[in-house]
């Protein structure tokens, strides 16, 4: 009986420890494993976007890259590059103008080593198929539309000017705008509106509210009033001391830097003409000079050039007399090329300094 009781007492006390062990056990395996249901937890698909999150902590940043601008690039080059399209380019004025706040007004003037934020191609980041989806459900916040510059009407020449009106193109650089292209051309910068009238059948964005963008590489048209022009190329040396009354040949070399071609006669002959605004009270545009030759054409047109035609680019000589003044003393013969019928050209001071003893 006694050893019965025994055994009966050890299967109790082996039930007892299997209970403890099987406890404690059941207690270690549970508890790491709550805890990796728990992390886990976090790598599960976003299924909810909140409005204010576009993407979770740290995506934003991925959403956009940023871009050096190097030498000579325009907005266009480079939305062309970033995006395969280069009517993109507002959209990098969008990202942008906060850091660049001239963009709004000026979009074609940029800089080389400004840093222009960029969207990335989402399609090209690390991102699971739930994100990405999340990103394309919401578009991304744009900043206000680019205000434009109102246009005044369209202003037309002077139809009562003498002068004729041709056409001049001019090559849009990088940096320009309209303005500092009136300047240039017209010597007047609120000018740009004679250059918005004119092109606007090619560009019509120039009269759509959008003068303020143009683009490098854009021919542009504009009056060539003063389409009758020259560069001093050289002329011959002062007279020595003359007597009265004693000639001396001087010549003058001009080459036409106009757009139009010069010719010795016809009903426009281009000539040399008497006086200048540099000279005195008596000797400004066309009056009889003092030093009339026998050999003039008039006492106002000393000659004509020497060549029949003259082309844009090519040079002539303009060569005659100089007879000195009757009265000793220093004296200075001043003239002045121009088209006649048409207009004179710019007016450069050209003049002999004359010793008369």
């Amino acid at each position: 009986m006694i050893k019965y009781k025994n055994t009966k007492q050890n299967k109790k006390i082996q039930v007892a420890l299997f209970i403890i062990v099987s406890l404690f056990v059941l207690a270690f395996l549970v508890t790491p494993f709550s805890k990796v249901m728990a992390d886990n937890s976090l790598s599960q698909p976003i299924t909810n976007v909140s409005d204010n999150n576009i993407a979770t902590a740290g995506l934003a940043d991925q959403l956009f890259g940023e871009y050096v601008v190097g030498a000579g690039e325009s907005m266009k080059d480079i939305a062309q590059n970033l995006y395969g399209d280069s009517s993109k380019w507002t959209r990098l004025v969008e990202l942008n103008q906060d850091r660049y706040p001239s963009l709004v007004t000026m979009p074609n003037n940029i800089y080389s080593d400004w840093v222009l934020k960029y969207d990335l191609n989402i399609n090209s980041l690390n991102l699971t198929s739930a994100e990405r989806e999340a990103i394309l459900e919401k578009p991304q916040e744009i900043a206000q539309p680019i205000p434009v510059v109102p246009l005044v009407p369209p202003v037309s020449p002077n139809q009562n000017n003498t002068n004729q009106f041709t056409s001049g193109y001019y090559e849009v650089q990088p940096g320009d705008d309209l303005k500092a292209i009136a300047l240039k051309i017209y010597g007047d910068a609120e000018k740009w509106t004679r250059l918005v009238e004119l092109n606007q059948d090619q560009f019509p964005s120039l009269y759509d509210g959008g003068a303020n963008t143009i683009y490098s590489g854009w021919i542009l048209k504009y009056d060539a009033q003063n389409s009758y022009d020259y560069e001093l190329v050289s002329q011959s040396p002062y007279p020595a001391e003359l007597n009265s009354g004693e000639t001396a040949n001087v010549w003058v070399e001009l080459k036409n830097t106009g757009n139009q071609t010069w010719l010795a006669d016809g009903s426009n002959p281009v000539r040399l003409g008497s006086g200048s605004a540099y000279g005195n009270s008596n000797q400004q545009l066309d009056y009889a000079s003092e030093f009339v030759d026998s050999d003039w054409l008039s006492a106002n047109r000393p000659v004509g050039m020497l060549d029949s035609i003259v082309q844009p680019g090519q040079s002539t000589k303009f060569q005659f007399n100089i007879k000195a003044p009757a009265t000793p003393g220093i004296y200075k013969a001043y003239f002045t090329p121009v088209v006649d019928g048409i207009n004179w050209m710019k007016d450069i001071g050209i003049y002999w300094e004359i010793k008369v003893k």
